[in-house]
């Protein structure tokens, strides 16, 4: 058999006896008679030949030892060479020629020849009758997920967050959608118990944002299996889970913070009621606060320290804003647990200390999803007192050589100082309320990360120059008293017994004039 493929024409020629059989586009098949190829055997070497223009002249040569011919009953039917293309007969010229379409024209074979036990004929056709059904084969592969991911997952990944997960399978086929958005590692290999796990790695690329699918498919699987195919939706951005929260120094439940008065073992209250209406003092002293941010606010009630005019322009309501009562400002017990400014006029207590507040801890946390890592490098921050007060300072801070470039690359976009959260605490020279907002900068995340917390410092001493004033009185009083004593201690001055001699003549002047209106009465 001769098989051409895709050619504009086949022609196979001999002097005097020439065949010829053009077909444009498509394969032509010639199977011989016996006699026809001892026929062949005794031709001179060299006569023999079979141009394909279109494969620049080059030739399939498949000799069969059968006695069959084409009938028109092939049609539909198709030659099979295993490894190679198969083609379809899809027409019957004469008994002797037939011609045919490659399957997959990209394994086509060129220069080969294929003895009759090589190549086989099935006929896949309807056209005699379908002789042949489809049907769903057994299970015989399976998927182990090892890291508990449902099979359609959406998992979000922020800048320098890599994505680990792995599957104990038969071999797979993997595809991602994205290219572009996400690298992706992957590490095969047979376990100790024999079973063939692929483990993928996946990062995203700097601040990059998108999304990207990423198929695991058992490309053997049956239909009747439970898993054929895992669809995995990765995107680079930030999470609506994700999220910073302040650590505390001390541990206080929920319901202490609403309904209880906690001590420590030394019995010192860890939470302080703020007052009615209370407002944070400012840089001009306690009794000027100047803030637009009102704690414990009632509307029915008197504002406090009200008495300059700047503290008169200034504080405005937000829950609370034009209701007559507390009451009517709704404040649930989430919104009096928060610290942020944004839920102020709820807030009712604030974590206590004692004056001075030296080197306070300042620790954070980011949660994700199940997740929960410590905030540090190169999570850099930024810290700001919400009130604009100014006594206070950050004590410490891991200075990396990393944080130092990033300051100074940022010091004039941000205005503001960075520090590393590692290490990070703070100095409060002040007294009552301070209120801390401390956020990341731009760039280390695609959220924007904040929390705030809030530390209220009592048993301060008096400010400048009360203190100074309250001790010169004191000294002023006791010295004029010494000096007094003194005086009379020299000039022999009793004071005592004057006293009780002029209390002597008032009491005796006192009964005299009650026995004479005795007397005047009985008389």
């Amino acid at each position: 058999m001769v098989i051409c493929i895709n050619t504009e024409s086949c022609k196979f020629t001999y002097p005097k006896m020439p065949f010829y059989k053009p077909r444009a586009g498509c394969g032509l098949l010639l199977l011989c008679t016996k006699q026809l190829q001892n026929w062949l055997k005794q031709l001179p070497e060299g006569f023999l030949s079979i141009k394909t223009p279109c494969w620049n002249n080059s030739s399939e040569n498949i000799v069969s030892s059968s006695l069959n011919v084409f009938k028109s009953s092939d049609i539909e039917k198709t030659v099979v060479i295993p490894g190679f293309s198969s083609f379809l007969i899809v027409e019957v010229l004469d008994s002797l020629n037939a011609l045919a379409d490659a399957t997959m024209p990209e394994r086509v074979p060129f220069n080969k020849t294929f003895t009759s036990d090589m190549w086989f004929v099935y006929d896949f056709g309807t056209k005699n009758g379908r002789k042949w059904k489809i049907i769903v084969d057994t299970c015989r592969y399976w998927v182990q997920e090892l890291n508990n991911l449902p099979l359609n997952a959406i998992k979000y990944l922020d800048l320098t967050q890599t994505f680990n997960f792995g599957f104990r399978v038969t071999p797979v086929n993997t595809v991602v959608g994205n290219p572009s958005i996400f690298k992706v590692k992957t590490n095969d290999y047979w376990d100790d118990t024999d079973s063939y796990t692929m483990e993928f790695s996946v990062t995203n690329n700097f601040y990059k944002q998108g999304k990207s699918s990423m198929a695991v498919i058992l490309t053997k699987a049956s239909l009747v299996c439970d898993v054929s195919t895992i669809v995995l939706t990765v995107k680079s951005g930030c999470s609506y889970s994700k999220s910073m929260h302040y650590i505390s120094p001390v541990s206080i439940s929920a319901q202490s913070w609403l309904h209880g008065d906690p001590k420590d073992p030394y019995g010192f209250k860890l939470l302080k009621q703020l007052p009615v209406n209370y407002r944070p003092p400012s840089k001009l002293g306690i009794a000027v606060p100047l803030t637009d941010n009102f704690y414990n606010a009632d509307p029915s009630k008197p504002r406090m320290r009200d008495y300059f005019a700047g503290s008169k322009n200034s504080g405005a309501y937000k829950q609370c804003a034009n209701k007559s009562t507390r009451a009517e400002c709704n404040c649930n017990d989430n919104e009096k647990l928060s610290f942020f400014v944004a839920f102020s006029d709820c807030k009712e207590k604030a974590l206590r200390m004692k004056y001075p507040v030296i080197r306070l801890p300042v620790h954070f946390r980011v949660d994700s999803e199940n997740e929960y890592t410590p905030l540090v490098s190169p999570f850099f921050v930024t810290v700001t007192e919400v009130n604009h007060r100014t006594n206070w300072e950050v004590a410490g801070t891991n200075e990396t050589p990393s944080m130092l470039k990033m300051r100074a690359y940022l010091a004039d976009k941000l205005n503001i100082t960075l520090y590393n959260p590692e290490g990070l605490a703070l100095n409060i020279y002040g007294s009552e309320l301070f209120h801390f907002r401390v956020a990341t900068i731009p760039g280390v995340s695609f959220c924007n990360l904040l929390d705030e917390f809030q530390i209220y410092v009592d048993e301060a001493p008096l400010a400048f120059p009360g203190q100074y004033l309250v001790s010169t009185v004191t000294a002023v009083l006791v010295g004029g008293i010494i000096f007094v004593i003194f005086m009379m201690q020299i000039y022999e001055i009793n004071i005592w017994n004057k006293v009780k001699s002029k209390v002597r003549k008032k009491n005796k002047v006192s009964v005299s004039e009650t026995s004479a209106t005795v007397t005047s009465t009985s008389s």
